[in-house]
């Protein structure tokens, strides 16, 4: 049987069919596209870091903004030193106003009756607190009022004489003393938890002039 197939004047000689065909084209195409997909990674860039994957740029920003957040934090943490210093102030100079606001206040209501208790004083040197009487009981309650609110009574014959504490009404030699020393009580001092509310008022007797 004769062959009728005659050769294609468009297609050169020995040219790959599956090259010229349309459809080669597209498997050639797939075949990259497969190659690019399947590509295990692009390589590093210039001058990157092989384990952070990042560039000298990159790791450069990092380290200067990791040290610019230290900065600030070591700035915030000294803030807080100075404030909670000011507080601890603050609060130490409230307690001791408070303190002193409250002994000044139990100060003020002693005073009240400090001319009760110097009368008391007075009649009981007379005498007239007889034991077991009224009077005596009255006394006694008034002494514990006192008391209760910290008033001490101080200032007998006897003590060393202290200006700080005591009023000297009077001085007056004597023999038997060789430095000043209380002689007579003529009013009793008061202190309050330790505070000097009222000096005593004393006459002191001194040693003679050498």
């Amino acid at each position: 049987m004769t062959d009728d197939t005659f050769p294609n004047p468009d297609v050169p000689e020995g040219a790959d069919d599956n090259a010229a065909s349309p459809a080669g084209a597209d498997d050639a195409l797939e075949e990259s596209l497969e190659a690019e997909a399947t590509e295990e990674g692009m390589p590093a860039a210039e001058g990157a870091d092989t384990d952070t994957g990042l560039s000298d740029i990159d790791v450069e920003a990092a380290e200067l903004f990791e040290a610019s957040a230290a900065e600030q934090a070591a700035s915030y943490l000294v803030d807080l030193q100075r404030l909670s210093a000011e507080f601890k102030n603050y609060r130490r100079a409230s307690e001791e106003r408070i303190e002193l606001e409250r002994v000044r206040a139990k100060a003020d209501a002693a005073r009240q009756f400090l001319g009760v208790l110097d009368d008391l004083n007075l009649a009981e040197k007379h005498g007239d607190l007889v034991e077991g009487s009224a009077f005596s009981t009255i006394a006694q309650k008034m002494r514990s009022l006192g008391e209760s609110l910290g008033v001490a009574v101080f200032g007998e014959q006897g003590d060393a004489f202290d200006p700080n504490i005591h009023d000297a009404v009077f001085q007056q030699p004597n023999p038997d003393v060789t430095v000043a020393t209380v002689g007579d009580v003529v009013s009793v001092g008061y202190t309050l938890e330790g505070a000097l509310v009222r000096p005593a008022k004393v006459v002191v007797w001194t040693p003679p002039e050498a």
